[in-house]
């Protein structure tokens, strides 16, 4: 294990950790546990004060989500113990980690994502985004290297104390995503997006990645834009327990609202992020680049965003570069932050 604050993005420390599950989430748990337990408080916090309920309540909740996660992903649920084992926050909170995103009742993130790959790019496929988030979310993220026994290694930005989030692996197939929001129930007979994205990250190609997607009955409403070091790319809604492909191609774009037709009656961004479709337009409207995510049409609330508290700003912009196997990160709007690349081999 190893933690190494980088130059350039102050506020995220990087993690390596290796092993079977058990081994790897005791040792995410314990590099990072004063950052875990600040994200545990955060988001527990977050739902305790828009519901009234008791935290015990909020965990029994949590809870429900954990018979689908231990018949679909028993190995990531102990690596789930692992963490809360090394963290102190012991199982069940560490379980409530995993599943927070669908325990809250409408918790507000917003995204702007892009895929970008074809044959005059040298440089070769990335896919990239935005990542905003209220105030109270800044402090509580790292890049983690994850190093499993038996499975591609991985690079991640995330919350501490998930098992996934945005990120790629040493294969170069990698994923961003958005959240989606819908007056549609979540089931509780699916994997949670946490489980999804790490999930996602342990295949070779994007066809393989789609094909395990298709399969598994899930319990997000989010979108994935997904691509692999080939070039291809998708985009995939989650909705109704189950993934669609809603995009193939070599210039791709979303941000947080529904684009297939059978979602589009009980799509709620309206209620929630408005200014999606006009941040999708823009992104539609010109070539689609690293230089998109520093747009600011429709400044405060354009795809480099700049809301004042308590509305949302672009906490982080992350791009991964698939051929190259590497991320970069600006911990911060990127109009103003550089970024900081992360490699496969160079923790």
């Amino acid at each position: 294990m190893t933690t190494t604050p980088r130059i350039g993005t102050p506020s995220l420390v990087e993690v390596t950790v290796s092993g079977h599950p058990d081994a790897l989430g005791a040792a995410h748990g314990e590099a990072l546990r004063d950052t875990i337990a600040a994200v545990y408080a955060w988001r527990v916090g977050e739902i305790v004060a828009a519901t009234g309920e008791a935290e015990a309540d909020v965990l029994a909740r949590a809870a429900r989500y954990l018979p689908a996660a231990e018949r679909l992903a028993p190995d990531l649920v102990r690596e789930v113990r692992g963490i809360g084992r090394g963290s102190g926050l012991g199982f069940e909170r560490a379980l409530f980690l995993q599943v927070a995103t669908e325990v809250s009742l409408e918790p507000v993130a917003g995204r702007s994502a892009i895929g970008v790959a074809g044959p005059d790019r040298p440089e070769g496929p990335l896919v990239a985004q935005n990542w905003d988030q209220p105030i109270e979310s800044g402090g509580k993220q790292v890049v983690l290297r994850l190093q499993p026994a038996v499975r591609p290694e991985i690079l991640q930005f995330a919350h501490a104390g998930v098992l996934g989030y945005i990120g790629l692996n040493d294969r170069g197939l990698g994923h961003v995503g958005n959240q989606l929001y819908t007056s549609r129930p979540g089931r509780v007979d699916g994997l949670t997006q946490y489980f999804v994205n790490r999930r996602l990250l342990e295949f070779d190609d994007l066809p393989s990645a789609l094909g395990w997607l298709a399969s598994a009955p899930v319990a997000s409403t989010c979108n994935y834009l997904i691509g692999d070091a080939s070039g291809e790319l998708a985009d995939v809604e989650l909705g109704g327990g189950s993934a669609h492909v809603q995009a193939r191609g070599v210039a791709l774009a979303h941000t947080n609202h529904y684009l297939l037709a059978p979602f589009l009656a009980t799509d709620t961004h309206r209620d929630v992020l408005a200014d999606s479709p006009a941040r999708l337009a823009t992104m539609r409207a010109g070539p689609l680049g690293v230089g998109t995510l520093r747009d600011h049409t429709g400044h405060p609330a354009s795809i480099c965003r700049h809301e004042d508290p308590p509305g949302l700003t672009t906490r982080a912009s992350i791009v991964l570069r698939l051929a190259a196997r590497e991320m970069s990160v600006a911990a911060g709007p990127p109009c103003v932050t550089p970024y900081t690349t992360y490699g496969f081999g160079s923790a």
